[in-house]
């Protein structure tokens, strides 16, 4: 399965269509979204496949996604599953396992400890998601618990992105193996916890009343042109000189 962000004004044309035209252009408003087959020029080079748009509210540009599953399967807010990236790779380093304090420059070396390193992190996300799982589970329950009469219908879609994960799965893993280790209990053995992909994508959420306070002081800042500024200085002084 292969997902590329690419721009949105690459040249594109369905089957059918004589002319190339910028991909955005078959979304033209805020909160739609496009799937379809065609074929696109990029550094001179044909390709074809299926391309999937999506424009949300907040956005000044388009996500546009070429892929190679069909328009059924593909799902442009799947995109957003790459992110998990960086976030491995801080765990990878300074962020949990500290690769980079190593210093190691001999290749046999690094290959056994690299093999440590990935039995370590398999036990580790194990635990961490097996707790993450748990936690997620008695707030469900307490939700249900606190819940008023069912509304009948189908439920809205949600407007903003669902809060994500303030601490990776490695990492609430090694703390729980630390914290029993201290405590001289059994290590924890955790399993493999499914999570459900991604099927939405969000538009740009307002910020907090702290954010706000902060741009909105920002923005009343007063700019003072030389000539007031030389009028505020001490007698002798000049604008461009320190006093």
């Amino acid at each position: 399965m292969v997902r590329l962000r690419v721009k949105e004004s690459l040249s594109f044309r369905t089957p059918g269509e004589e002319n190339f035209s910028p991909m955005g252009l078959r979304v033209q408003r805020h909160g739609r979204g496009w799937a379809g087959h065609g074929e696109w020029s990029e550094h001179g080079e044909r390709m074809e496949g299926i391309v999937l748009i999506r424009w949300e509210k907040g956005y000044e540009e388009k996500l546009v996604v070429v892929t190679d599953l069909s328009e059924k399967d593909g799902n442009v807010a799947w995109y957003q599953m790459r992110f998990w990236v960086e976030g491995e790779y801080k765990d990878h380093k300074s962020g949990g396992l500290r690769w980079e304090q190593t210093k190691m420059t001999d290749p046999r070396r690094a290959e056994r400890q690299w093999l440590a390193m990935a039995v370590a992190m398999q036990i580790m996300v194990l635990v961490g998601g097996q707790q993450e799982a748990n936690e997620q589970e008695q707030k469900r329950r307490a939700g249900n618990l606190r819940k008023a009469k069912r509304r009948v219908g189908r439920p809205p879609k949600p407007l903003h992105r669902p809060r994500g994960r303030e601490q990776s799965c490695l990492m609430r893993g090694q703390q729980a193996i630390k914290a029993t280790v201290i405590r001289g209990e059994d290590i924890p053995r955790g399993h493999v916890v499914t999570e459900e992909w991604p099927e939405l994508t969000y538009r740009v959420g307002k910020p907090t009343r702290e954010l706000g306070a902060e741009a909105q002081g920002e923005g009343s800042k007063k700019t003072i042109s030389p000539k007031q500024a030389s009028a505020s200085l001490p007698c002798g002084a000049d604008a461009n000189s320190e006093y």
